[in-house]
């Protein structure tokens, strides 16, 4: 599989997609999609198992990482990491 994740920007105190809809697998199919946190102020991850997930961000300006993990119908695995700029 091949996870595609992209950056993006954001206000604070709000809602974010997080976009995994590009990710793919050219011999098979991806059975499971899982967001995570790896940096930034701690924050919640809703639908963190499917491939939009949404985040609240920080009430200041700060950088959010999180990483994808992909699984195909082979138990192959493939991650990316995307950031969130946070702007006020």
């Amino acid at each position: 599989p091949i996870a595609v994740v992209k950056d993006t920007m954001s206000g604070t105190n709000q809602w974010t997609a997080l976009d995994g809809t590009q990710s793919s697998d050219p011999d098979g199919k991806i059975v499971s999609y899982h967001w995570s946190q790896v940096s930034g102020p701690k924050t919640e991850i809703a639908y963190p198992d499917s491939k939009y997930a949404y985040t609240f961000t920080p009430s200041a300006e700060n950088t959010l990482t999180f990483k994808l993990t992909v699984t195909d119908n082979e138990g192959k695995t493939s991650s990316s990491i995307a950031k969130v700029m946070v702007k006020s």
